[in-house]
Order: C-alpha cells, then sequence, then structure tokens
C-alpha cells in the first residue's frame, strides 16, 4: 500500500495512475488507436521516460542489439509499450522492432489488426514468438521444442517479492477451447503440452534459483 502511495504521487505530473499492478491515464485510452500512436509520437510524456533514459539506454548502448523484441500482454501495458516503441525508433533508429505478446496476438486477430497496427513495429509476431524470433536472427527451426526458462541475466533480488517466484507452463494454449469469452478459442491456439519428464526436470526442487513460489501459468 505504501509503495502504491508513493507511485500514484510520482504520477500525478503526469496525468496517469500508476500501481505495482496497473497504469492508467486520464485523457489516453489504451483501447483507442489513436492514443497509441499518441503515445509513440510523444514517449517524452509518458512517466516511464526517465527510465528508458537512464536505465535502457545505457544497457543498449553496451550490448547493440541488433533486434529487440517486446511482448504486450496487458492493456495497463499498452501506452506504455507505445511510447517505448516511439523512443526506441528516435534514439536508436537502427535497430529492428518485433511486438508480440498476448494482446498483440488478439489484436492481429482482428479482420482488421495487421492493418490497424501496421507501423507499429517492423515485424508483428501473432501467437507463440520464439521460432519466429529464430528466424530473424537467420536459425531456421521447424520443430516445436520447448526449453526451461533461463533468468540467470535477470538480478532476482532487485524484486520486490520476498522470495524467487519461478512462472512455468507446463503446456501452451488450452485442452478445452470451448468458452465463447476465451481468445484461446476465437484465436485457434493448438494446445501442446510439455512432456511430463521435462516438465518433472525443469521443476527440480534443487533449482539454483531457490524458488520460493511456482506459478504455474497453463490455462
Amino acid at each position: 500500500l505504501e509503495l502504491n502511495r508513493v507511485l500514484a504521487a510520482l504520477a500525478r505530473s503526469h496525468s496517469a495512475t500508476i500501481s505495482l499492478t496497473d497504469y492508467q491515464h486520464e485523457s489516453l485510452a489504451p483501447v483507442r488507436l489513436q492514443h497509441l500512436y499518441y503515445a509513440v509520437e510523444h514517449p517524452h510524456e509518458n512517466p516511464f521516460y526517465g527510465y528508458f533514459e537512464t536505465m535502457l539506454k545505457p544497457r543498449i548502448e553496451t550490448e547493440q542489439p541488433a533486434i529487440i523484441g517486446l511482448s504486450l500482454t496487458y492493456l495497463s501495458q499498452a501506452l506504455t509499450t507505445c511510447a517505448m516503441i516511439g523512443w526506441i525508433r528516435r534514439t536508436f533508429p537502427g535497430v529492428r522492432l518485433l511486438l508480440g505478446g498476448g494482446l498483440t496476438t488478439s489484436w492481429l486477430c482482428r479482420p482488421d489488426g495487421e492493418k490497424l497496427l501496421h507501423g507499429l513495429a517492423d515485424r508483428l509476431v501473432k501467437g507463440a514468438g520464439e521460432n519466429i524470433v529464430l528466424q530473424e536472427l537467420g536459425c531456421i527451426t521447424e520443430r516445436e521444442t520447448s526449453y526451461r526458462p533461463d533468468y540467470s541475466d535477470l538480478n532476482l533480488s532487485d524484486y520486490i517479492s520476498p522470495a524467487v517466484i519461478f512462472p512455468y507452463s507446463t503446456s501452451s494454449g488450452c485442452y478445452w477451447r470451448q468458452c465463447e469469452f476465451c481468445p484461446e478459442s476465437a484465436e485457434g491456439h493448438a494446445f501442446r503440452p510439455i512432456a511430463a519428464d521435462q516438465v518433472l526436470a525443469d521443476l527440480d526442487p534443487n533449482d539454483e534459483d531457490k524458488p520460493g513460489l511456482i506459478h504455474f501459468l497453463d490455462n
């Protein structure tokens, strides 16, 4: 609660409401296309612009990536993702941008989705993006292979959680896929479970990350 109060106070000057779980703007809505493109054109107005400049810029300058992938999953991320796209375009114009994630996939599944999002990124990714990223890097693969998530390049002690949380999916898609309200049905995602022996190996209790909680992400 205290952290949410601090975030709310810092966001007032940007006409936004920020908490640990949400982001809302007083006059910009993530469901309005013109507002998303406004965020692209005016990244300096986003409350996280200082983070782009002080944290992301030095890292991108050091690592000099040819490709940057952005995963847009929730509506609360849309305006800031678009601001980040605009900032990258201006600051690192030679970097190729990929945009994927759950919300991007839902938008692309609209009949006019590709047209609506045209220009946001160099490549729009619908559905699972692993093979597409490999293709972008020149690695051709047609196999549906699952790999254990690797968080070794993240400083897990910097997170607010009192223990490491290990997010894990034993499958992709949904075996049921009959709910009228669910994008899994509308977007036609195939159900692909991971073999049980691989799941057990991935969730080895002797894991060096020593998670305090395992968060299963399956539908």
